[in-house]
């Protein structure tokens, strides 16, 4: 019996990914189809233009369907930016008699109370997951199935999509006929693909950086804490260096993938890049160093931010591992070492783990994709996860996901 292949897709600002896999081993994905294509209709993680992102994914999807020799009818989305809410709930079921033993139907209760804490109607859950719980008030990291108490206590972290949005996804996948399957928040499968188990377990914060955003994940104790999006990404960098240096956004953008660098004390004051002026088409020579501290600067701005929304949330932007980098702008040079800097944490660029042909994926702008698949493939799962279905114009109204098990070692 072949294995059932896996179609996943990152619809983004700047460009769509559709990559095709089955899974190979635990916790590795074997890719047979990998497209990419640049994004229209699509503005700050907004679908503007259904018809003209639908065009743009059809590309993707059509460069899969070649090497697949084949038709991609179905696929699984990430999904991040506005119209998505994340949040924290807790909670609590009483047991009906005193020092009862606990079984999951008492877990799924205080789950199910957490999940009715004010959500409005027109939204749906994507994500449910269960962070810790407790038993009469003591708290630990895994279910207290056949332990004794009187009340269970879940905390639970929450992700949950306008209804209005996720409708509108469904009508562009439509577009390029494409049935959507499930959905997944990005960060998390951005950390599925690139984080290790101990970094999970220790605690650390995955930030996937977009071209206009930034999704951030902090994992502790083998789960999620809290994530986020910050309105920070690429784009904003290519901008900078636009206005400051009389560039155009497409030279600048070539300015920073080629010569950029995070860190200005690394870059010899008598290094000089040619740039083009905008309107002009003579080139003119500018400092390396520079752009470098155009570049340094916006990501100050944006690692406190993330700071700023980690530490509001109750945690420590000192988490013991650190933070992981990964999306399409964390190739920029330099930039691990800035974080490191910056933030006073261990930082690494996060490669997503998979092969294609046998040669491993090391490009950190697949990491969302890829753990897309690798979310749904792992059979550890089992019924924890569920997937937010379409059918007859209308979405479930539950989507459980579980981490612990599907991250990598």
């Amino acid at each position: 019996m072949e294995p059932k292949l896996y179609t996943a897709i990152d619809l983004g600002s700047s460009r769509v990914i559709c990559v095709s896999g089955f899974e190979k081993t635990a916790g590795e994905i074997e890719l047979v189809g990998v497209g990419m294509s640049t994004s229209s209709g699509v503005d700050r993680g907004s679908l503007t233009n259904p018809r003209l992102a639908a065009d743009s994914l059809r590309l993707a999807v059509h460069q899969v369907e070649q090497q697949l020799s084949g038709p991609v009818t179905n696929a699984y989305f990430g999904v991040s930016g506005p119209g998505i809410s994340t949040f924290n709930s807790i909670g609590s079921y009483s047991l009906p008699h005193s020092l009862s033993k606990i079984t999951g139907q008492d877990v799924t209760r205080a789950t199910d109370a957490a999940c009715s804490a004010g959500i409005p109607s027109s939204t749906e859950f994507i994500h449910i997951i269960p962070s810790s719980y407790a038993v009469d008030g003591h708290w630990a990291p895994n279910p207290p199935i056949g332990e004794q108490g009187s009340k269970v206590e879940v905390k639970t972290h929450m992700v949950t999509g306008d209804s209005a949005t996720l409708k509108t996804l469904a009508r562009t996948a439509e577009g390029a006929r494409i049935r959507l399957a499930a959905l997944v928040y990005k960060p998390i499968a951005s950390g599925v693909a690139v984080l290790r188990r101990g970094e999970i377990d220790k605690g650390v914060i995955l930030a996937d950086i977009g071209s206009n955003t930034t999704d951030v994940a902090v994992f502790i104790n083998g789960s999620i804490a809290t994530s986020f999006s910050i309105p920070v990404g690429g784009y904003h960098i290519s901008n900078d260096l636009a206005v400051s240096l009389g560039a155009s956004l497409s030279d600048a953008e070539d300015l920073k993938k080629n010569h950029g660098h995070a860190v200005p004390k690394l870059v010899e004051e008598t290094e000089l890049v040619s740039l083009r002026r905008h309107g002009e088409t003579a080139l003119v020579q500018v400092k390396r160093k520079l752009a470098a501290g155009l570049i340094r600067d916006r990501l100050e701005e944006l690692f406190t931010m993330i700071a700023r929304v980690v530490e509001q949330e109750g945690l420590s932007i000192k988490q013991p591992a650190g933070i992981v980098l990964t999306g399409g702008s964390s190739k920029l040079t330099g930039i691990a070492d800035m974080a490191h800097a910056y933030l006073d944490i261990p930082a690494r660029i996060g490669l997503p783990h998979a092969n294609v042909n046998g040669r491993q994926v090391n490009d950190p702008a697949y990491s969302s994709a890829i753990g897309t698949i690798m979310w749904f493939t792992n059979p550890d799962f089992g019924d924890a996860r569920r997937g937010l279905s379409i059918g007859q114009g209308s979405f479930s109204t539950r989507f459980k996901g579980w981490i612990r098990e599907v991250l990598p070692v």
